[in-house]
């Protein structure tokens, strides 16, 4: 029932209480009058008793008449006087004591509509307390829901995350084969060979893919994460020292005796390493063995993904294989989001419909 309606019974109780008061007070106060009016009627007969036969009396030319009607209008005048008087007299005591009696009435209606009063005005407050209670408590839920969602466009551009970043160097060796004839007496087999030894130093980035990672929630209401690899994410900072590069010659069989020897000024050198030099990054950035680093990686990357999921406000479990199919994180986040959207639209009507009770219950 509306506060309005509890209002209306209110006044309508207090309204049908009023008029049932005044009809009685007035059925009382017709009565009296009645009676008062009587007894005064009798007593003004008894005193107009009296005159009329003292008047007679004087007018009689009889004395013995006179006197006994002027003896008799007495006593019947005086009779009917002292017959009227004290039914006057208790009526005006009857009248007194009902007006005391109508004033303690208006007291105790008066006290107890007070009562009635404070014990409504306490109800209220505690209904009003409580409706106040309730909306702080759902704007704190309101508060606790929308801190939960979690801004998944910011994530895109670090789907492939560099968690580390470490110097490392490598020695390239290379060689290739650029003519070769074999051994025809007298004349003698040819070979000549580019030969490259170069020292690179670099700084690689290792991470993780983040859109390999999967989710899922399990019986516990735990969210349990799997398929956090580490992963060679890029190099920078490439530095080359070349101990080496040149061509080679060799020639053996025939007549006259082999030789190994440098070939100085080789315009192929240049064009060699280049090539040389293209296998290299080549290679660096396929990814080097860095299986030594994985545990360091994991272990960032789990501690990123405990704060960036903080706002789930869930029990994280990282398992290496999971058994039960996941969803990708940011899938897993945009359904996150929607339940939280759900939450919080229940809570703003729940809210609005709070804020529309106390109002009502202000009078507003």
């Amino acid at each position: 029932m509306s506060a309005q309606r509890k209002k209306w019974l209110r006044g309508l109780r207090r309204a049908f209480s009023s008029l049932r008061g005044r009809l009685s007070s007035a059925v009382r106060s017709v009565t009296s009058f009645t009676r008062r009016t009587y007894l005064v009627a009798l007593m003004v007969c008894g005193v107009a008793v009296v005159a009329i036969s003292v008047a007679y009396a004087s007018s009689v030319d009889s004395r013995a008449l006179a006197v006994a009607v002027a003896t008799a209008g007495s006593i019947l005048g005086t009779s009917m006087f002292c017959l009227a008087l004290p039914g006057a007299v208790q009526a005006g005591v009857e009248r007194q004591k009902r007006g005391v009696e109508a004033a303690w009435r208006r007291e105790a209606r008066t006290e107890a509509d007070l009562d009635r009063m404070r014990e409504t005005d306490g109800r209220r407050l505690a209904e009003i307390r409580e409706l106040e209670r309730e909306r702080t408590n759902l704007e704190r839920q309101l508060r606790r829901q929308e801190s939960m969602r979690v801004n998944v466009d910011s994530l895109r551009p670090v789907l492939k995350l560099a968690l580390l970043e470490v110097d490392a160097a490598i020695t390239d060796f290379y060689s290739r084969e650029l003519y070769r004839t074999a051994p025809d007496p007298p004349r003698r087999g040819e070979l000549q060979e580019y030969i490259g030894v170069v020292e690179a130093s670099f700084k690689a980035s290792l991470g993780v893919d983040l859109q390999q990672v999967r989710l899922r929630e399990d019986e516990a209401g735990r969210v349990v994460i799997s398929g956090i690899t580490s992963k060679f994410q890029g190099f920078s900072n490439l530095h080359e020292d070349w101990k080496l590069k040149e061509v080679r010659q060799r020639k053996w069989g025939g007549l006259w005796r082999g030789f190994y020897r440098v070939l100085p000024d080789d315009s192929r050198v240049t064009d060699m390493t280049i090539d040389q030099r293209r296998s290299l990054v080549n290679r660096i950035g396929q990814g080097i063995d860095f299986a030594a680093l994985d545990g360091g990686v994991k272990r960032i990357a789990r501690e990123y993904l405990a704060v960036i999921l903080s706002p789930l406000q869930r029990e994280l479990v990282f398992v290496e294989a999971d058994d039960l199919p996941g969803v990708p994180l940011l899938e897993f986040l945009q359904r996150h989001n929607r339940q939280v959207d759900g939450e919080i639209d229940q809570l703003t009507r729940r809210l609005e419909d709070g804020r529309k009770k106390l109002l009502e219950e202000y009078g507003i």
